[in-house]
């Protein structure tokens, strides 16, 4: 039997998983709220699963993610890696004129399509936001980003405590985080995204 695995095509995922991301609101001069990524100005559309594409100018991935090993829609496994990316990124560098930035959240991300798994992150060919984890005084501003994007707002009694660490990056790096997240994802809903994962990757 041939040891050459170079022909062999990676099966979509079957359904979803749920990771955790980090995302900027911001509001449009037309009083839109948008999530947007934290490492580059992306607006993530409401109710349309987000398609990855490889970045690369040359010899770029024909599907993503792709062979390069470095594109994909990423999100972190743990709260506690979504939270140390917020810190060491800082979100919310979007300018433009008219636009506001309000603040970050930390939510779940339901992937689906391909998937590459890593170790302390995935990387995913579809995804959409499943739901988010909101402090106390963001409620209202979450109610906004539900109505748009047909997700759950994810709250529990250490909610505004983990934003608060959010702001602490020496604890987050130190490993002293002391949420736990786990009942809240596996309790996460499909929603939006369930109509989407039957489909084939194009």
């Amino acid at each position: 039997m041939s040891d050459d695995l170079s022909n062999v095509e990676v099966p979509d995922r079957v359904g979803l998983i749920h990771n955790w991301r980090c995302w900027a609101v911001v509001e449009s001069p037309k009083g839109e709220v948008w999530l947007g990524s934290c490492n580059h100005a992306h607006l993530w559309v409401p109710r349309e699963p987000n398609v990855a594409s490889c970045p690369r100018s040359a010899d770029a991935c024909a599907v993503s993610p792709g062979p390069c090993g470095g594109c994909g829609i990423y999100a972190a496994r743990t709260p506690e890696e979504a939270l140390s990316y917020v810190t060491s990124k800082g979100c919310g560098e979007y300018t433009g004129a008219g636009w506001k930035y309000h603040d970050t959240f930390i939510g779940v991300l339901a992937q689906w399509g391909l998937v590459e798994e890593g170790s302390n992150a995935t990387r995913s060919q579809f995804a959409y936001p499943s739901g988010l984890v909101v402090p106390s005084h963001q409620l209202d501003l979450a109610a906004r980003l539900v109505d748009r994007y047909g997700m759950k707002i994810l709250t529990t009694e250490l909610s505004d405590e983990f934003y608060t660490l959010r702001d602490h990056p020496e604890q987050v790096k130190a490993g002293k985080v002391s949420v736990e997240f786990k009942e809240v994802m596996e309790s996460t809903p499909e929603q939006e995204t369930t109509k989407w994962t039957s489909k084939p990757a194009e």
